[in-house]
């Protein structure tokens, strides 16, 4: 199952590579409360950390906040490189359960 998951969240990232004219598409993690942490099928947008980490990721606060990331997948985990210099890793399945609500 897992497998799948990771399958599943590389195809959305890998798939901006195959038709630029391709939709948006985002999943969405609930952290908690008051931060959802976002992932998408764009490039990341820090050239500093653009090569190990490809594609665009956001936390967003509940006050509009934002923090600006960009992420990889591997090994079913999917590992994201915030603006400010901290990492943070989590299942991929996490962004999946919310699917029929991304965009």
């Amino acid at each position: 199952m897992l497998a799948k998951i990771n399958t599943i969240i590389m195809g959305l990232v890998l798939s901006v590579n195959l038709n630029a004219a391709e939709p948006i598409k985002k999943l969405h993690f609930n952290y908690n409360d008051n931060v959802t942490i976002w992932i998408g099928n764009q490039p990341c947008g820090l050239p500093k950390y653009k090569k190990s980490f490809p594609w665009s990721a956001a936390a967003v606060r509940s006050d509009g906040e934002i923090l600006e990331g960009c992420f990889t997948g591997h090994d079913e985990v999917v590992e994201i490189q915030w603006k400010d210099g901290d990492r943070s890793r989590f299942p991929a399945n996490a962004f999946l359960i919310n699917k029929d609500i991304s965009i």
